[in-house]
């Protein structure tokens, strides 16, 4: 079983819903799901997650890219950006401004998401060594 709290990010309901159970079968039981990035920077304060899956397209007035960047910030929590859409230019804005690890395309398989998690808790275990 992982220990520690995953923060979800992401407007729709039934692929939030979908991350979480997805993230139970691999041993991860405490999720909570925001559907802002305002909420999701409360969140990331209050709760210090082990991990943050973030929506690059988020609704409101902050989008994921954007939220990633005031967290990380703050904290070095890993995020896993998630999207529908892998535009170039997208992606370029996300790696300029927020630093991210990780991006999945979706909709993903849970063998991708597997490797996702181990990829970015593996990187941040070596961060916090050096």
């Amino acid at each position: 079983m992982n220990s520690g709290r995953v923060l979800v990010v992401e407007d729709e309901r039934i692929i939030a819903l979908e991350i979480v159970e997805r993230l139970e079968n691999l041993g991860f039981y405490d999720s909570i799901i925001v559907s802002s990035g305002e909420k999701a920077l409360l969140q990331a304060r209050e709760l210090e997650p082990v991990l943050i899956f973030m929506d690059i397209g988020l609704k409101g007035k902050i989008d994921g890219i954007e939220t990633a960047r005031r967290i990380r910030a703050e904290q070095q929590t890993p995020i896993i950006y998630l999207t529908a859409y892998a535009d170039e230019n997208t992606i370029e804005k996300a790696k300029t401004i927020s630093d991210p690890l990780i991006y999945l395309l979706k909709p993903f398989s849970e063998d991708e998401l597997r490797f996702a998690i181990d990829a970015a808790l593996n990187n941040q275990a070596i961060s916090e060594t050096e």
